[in-house]
């Protein structure tokens, strides 16, 4: 151990019960990353303590008090349970404080369900810890909602939502509203037109591919035009924590998309807006955009993210060095085009890429970005991170917001498409368990500092200096490595 006495004051400070919990584990995050450029030699890169592993300290400690934390964990059970809270990416120790608290609030729920309580015990031994106060029991829950129950109920909703609610508004009283430019505006009615010319049914990622616009100006202006019609009318809202979902089901009603679809959610015009649509005039009402989105981007190249696999018996991430430039064949060995072989041709230079290791490793283990779009034979990248703690395929799998991922709709092939939220999404758990250490700022270093401290005279130091610059290196082409 680099300093035993550091160390050990570090755990007594985070163990002291005394002070305030935040203040203690940021104290401990700032005390390691001051021991880590303290003693790095060059190869540590981060303190490893993140928030995970402070909780399971506190855990370890004082397990009738504390809960490990764990960011895609918590996030799932506080989505599923509509909690005012919500783990966010970098706000460090707030992210455990509020775990903190919305474990509590389960804690003592499960303490009133005498039939859990007692099948708990039942099933404890002599060996086993005896969670008295249901800590240990409430962590299995949020590790069962996040694992099984989310994946279920996403199965489980395929009926429309909400069945138990209505506006109670009238087709009579949807024309005149319609008619009303206090209510329905000219970007309202577009929306409108667009989703009734898909059927009357869509997604926010279907209008905006098919009409123009992005996805959240159907979102956005759906709520909008939702809480003018609640405002004009003054129709039942449904009961809900989350703001967004008790304007929507004024408009709609809805349910999960299908996997093969654009989007993740659907909705659908309540009758009684449809039946008034269809006696409304709407001709003039422009159905597309002036100028398509395709005109609008020309010229300028979208950011794209993508899913790069490994296959540990080939040729491993941790093989490469960060920097280091390689060559991905567009063809295997038979010389048969790789797998959505499109992708390979769609990548550019300066897109970004998730590195993952395939069975048995089965993780993501690096960030990588594109150097140069395929020259019809390879794709070259190079690899921009490697990671201390690799995130594991099983935790991605079970989070929502990735079950319409490319790879996991088939996992057969080397380069997956990424949504920019899919990328973040990844991105925020990487952060989580592998936080970027701060770097120090660095002294400029004198020749007068330097001739004091070597033995050296000032004609060989200004010999030594026109050999180091650059213009005295003889430079050579950089070839890639081919990997695959």
């Amino acid at each position: 151990m680099a300093d035993e006495e550091a160390t050990r004051a570090m755990f007594i400070n985070l163990y002291d019960e005394s002070k305030n919990f935040a203040e203690r584990v940021e104290k401990f995050q700032s005390d390691a990353e001051t021991m880590r450029v303290k003693y790095d030699q060059g190869t540590w890169r981060q303190h490893f303590q993140t928030l995970n592993s402070i909780s399971t300290y506190l855990w370890l400690r004082y397990p009738d008090k504390y809960y490990i934390y764990k960011y895609s964990e918590c996030r799932a059970v506080a989505k599923v349970l509509d909690s005012d809270f919500i783990p966010k990416k970098g706000a460090s120790s707030r992210n455990l404080v509020g775990e903190f608290h919305l474990y509590n609030e389960i804690c003592e729920q499960l303490k009133k369900d005498k039939e859990l309580v007692q099948m708990l015990q039942s099933v404890l031994t002599d060996c086993c810890y005896p969670d008295k106060a249901l800590k240990t029991l409430t962590m299995d829950l949020g590790f069962y909602i996040s694992r099984f129950y989310t994946k279920k109920s996403t199965e489980d909703h395929a009926e429309w939502f909400p069945m138990d609610y209505s506006p109670n508004i009238t087709t009579e009283e949807w024309l005149a509203l319609l008619a009303d430019k206090r209510v329905f505006n000219t970007k309202s009615l577009k929306i409108m037109k667009r989703i009734k010319d898909c059927g009357g049914i869509a997604t926010c990622k279907q209008l905006s591919e098919k009409y123009g616009d992005n996805p959240n100006y159907y979102n956005s202006g759906s709520s909008a035009l939702a809480k003018r019609v609640a405002e004009m009318t003054g129709c039942p809202l449904m009961t809900s924590h989350n703001d967004n979902a008790k304007w929507w089901p004024i408009l709609y009603v809805g349910k999960h998309a299908d996997k093969d679809m654009a989007g993740n959610y659907m909705w659908k015009l309540r009758d009684e807006l449809s039946k008034a649509l269809d006696q409304f005039d709407l001709s003039e009402i422009p159905l597309y955009e002036e100028e398509p989105q395709a005109k609008i981007n020309q010229g300028k190249e979208k950011q794209g993210y993508w899913w790069l696999n490994a296959n540990p018996k080939i040729w491993r991430f941790s093989d490469i060095d960060i920097g280091e430039t390689q060559r991905y064949t567009l063809y295997n060995e038979n010389g048969n085009k790789r797998r959505i072989f499109q992708n390979f041709l769609d990548a550019k230079a300066g897109d970004l890429i998730i590195g993952y290791e395939s069975y048995p490793v089965k993780q993501v283990v690096a960030l990588a970005k594109v150097l140069e779009e395929s020259d019809g034979e390879y794709l070259y990248f190079e690899k921009t991170e490697g990671l201390v703690t690799p995130i594991d395929y099983a935790t991605l799998k079970n989070c929502p917001e990735l079950e319409k991922m490319e790879y996991f709709q088939n996992p057969q092939g080397s380069l997956f498409k990424l949504t920019k939220e899919e990328y973040d999404f990844i991105q925020d758990m990487i952060r989580e368990e592998n936080p970027v250490a701060r770097k120090e700022p660095i002294e400029a270093y004198s020749k007068d500092q330097f001739l004091k401290e070597v033995y050296m005279t000032e004609e060989r130091y200004e010999t030594l200096i026109s050999l180091l610059k650059p213009e005295s290196v003889t430079k050579f082409p950089l070839k890639g490595k081919q990997i695959a």
